[in-house]
């Protein structure tokens, strides 16, 4: 019981002081009520004497401020948790709500302390967009930054147009700009229903910031609180992906204004630009000449080799989005019978095909519509399939997302079944 002892005199001497000096903000507040509450409750169900657990009157309980009321009323919380298993949960939980009120060293500044390393691998076959990483370093070295707010970094553009890698390709060569370490996260923001609701992620970021899985707690306001607690004086980098909605990004948003955010969004994030001072760049398809390198790193250098001209009509019939070009010469690695001149051909007729639906956003052709280029290269791709895959294709096509099941293979049955089979067959 002793360590009990000591965690709950500690919360309570951890409390009251907070509540005297103003700390822990809303927080204090809302754990120093409650700690009163609890004294309160416990003090109308005592049927002893008149004396409350802080020295003062049974009937008004006053925060416990000196050493002897503290020791009392964490003396008196204890006898009431061993009555009551309800009040001995509350009791419980008002402790741990009570520690991270505590004074601490932020686990990732702390000597030795590990950093949060989130960030998933580059690609081999990245190629150009330095464009973006100069700009992302503009933000940071530029004198009109606001004071006091992070540099908050908006990539947005269709599907397909590379916002992930290059967002990943930025943080990686910027990273030594932040030694306290890089966070990330795929928000799943393709759509409202699979969009991961910020509570989630904020979870995952407080534990890899050093917080144990029992102290996060277990609602949204309280974790965003501590989040910015983590991140007051941290140098970070946070990446926060496929973003659905300002309401999404805005609470993952760290407090120190030396942190870089960067993320990535097929939708603009108006609120994000307007509330919170973040700079939107737009990313539009690669040119020719990088297509053509692209391409060909995806490709290999194990295929007979194709005219220049060839390999950059293939190129060109991509549209130059980063998705279209990485599958097309995925296709042509993995596909020995195709040919540069095949692809080239293939794509000129879809690309002549019919007319392009425009996204009235943008101007440029519409996700899905018979001009977008990677609908285009997944058209020839599908033409490659054998009957049996391609009918696969198409019904996985209808089938309720996010999981897709495979069902078991169903038993063979042995030869000497049959063999016994067919016996049965002829006598009859």
């Amino acid at each position: 019981m002793e360590p009990l002892v000591g965690m709950v005199l500690s919360a309570v001497g951890t409390v009251a002081s907070g509540a005297l000096s103003g700390a822990g903000g809303e927080a204090g507040r809302r754990t120093s009520e409650r700690l009163y509450d609890l004294l309160s409750r416990g003090r109308a169900g005592d049927a002893g004497t008149g004396t409350g657990a802080d020295g003062g009157d049974a009937a008004a309980p006053s925060l416990p401020v000196t050493a002897d009321q503290q020791a009392a009323a964490a003396s008196r919380l204890l006898e009431y948790a061993r009555t009551s298993p309800e009040f001995s949960r509350e009791v419980t939980e008002w402790v741990r709500e009570s520690a991270w009120l505590a004074p601490r060293s932020v686990p990732a500044v702390a000597s030795g302390a590990s950093r949060p390393q989130m960030l998933p691998p580059g690609t081999a076959a990245f190629t150009d967009r330095e464009d973006v990483l100069g700009w992302i370093t503009e933000l940071l070295d530029g004198g009109d930054r606001a004071p006091g707010a992070p540099v908050i970094a908006v990539l947005t553009g269709p599907g397909g147009i590379g916002k992930t890698a290059t967002a990943v390709r930025s943080a990686i060569e910027l990273l030594e700009r932040f030694p306290d370490g890089a966070l990330f996260a795929d928000l799943e923001g393709a759509s409202a229903t699979t969009a991961l609701p910020p509570s989630d992620v904020l979870a995952r970021f407080l534990e890899r910031l050093g917080v144990a899985p029992a102290m996060v707690p277990g609602d949204e306001a309280r974790q965003r609180d501590l989040y910015r607690d983590c991140t007051a004086d941290r140098r970070l980098i946070v990446v926060l992906d496929n973003a659905h909605d300002d309401a999404q990004v805005i609470p993952l948003l760290p407090a120190s204004p030396e942190s870089l955010v960067v993320v990535t969004s097929r939708h603009r994030l108006g609120r994000l630009v307007a509330g919170h001072g973040a700079r939107p760049c737009a990313l539009g398809p690669l040119s020719t000449e990088d297509s053509v390198t692209l391409i060909r790193r995806v490709a290999g250098s194990d295929r007979p080799p194709a005219p220049d001209a060839v390999v950059r009509a293939v190129a060109e019939g991509t549209g130059g989005i980063p998705l279209a070009v990485c599958t097309t010469g995925a296709g042509l690695a993995l596909r020995e019978h195709l040919t540069w001149e095949r692809v080239a051909q293939q794509l000129s007729e879809s690309n002549h095909g019919g007319g392009d639906r425009e996204d009235t956003a943008t101007g440029e052709p519409a996700p899905g519509a018979p001009g977008d280029p990677v609908r285009l290269v997944h058209d020839v791709a599908y033409r490659e399939l054998t009957p049996e895959s391609a009918a696969l294709y198409r019904a996985i096509a209808v089938w309720p997302w996010p999981t897709v099941t495979v069902p078991p293979t169903p038993p063979r049955r042995s030869s000497t079944t049959r063999a016994s089979r067919n016996r049965r067959a002829r006598r009859s």
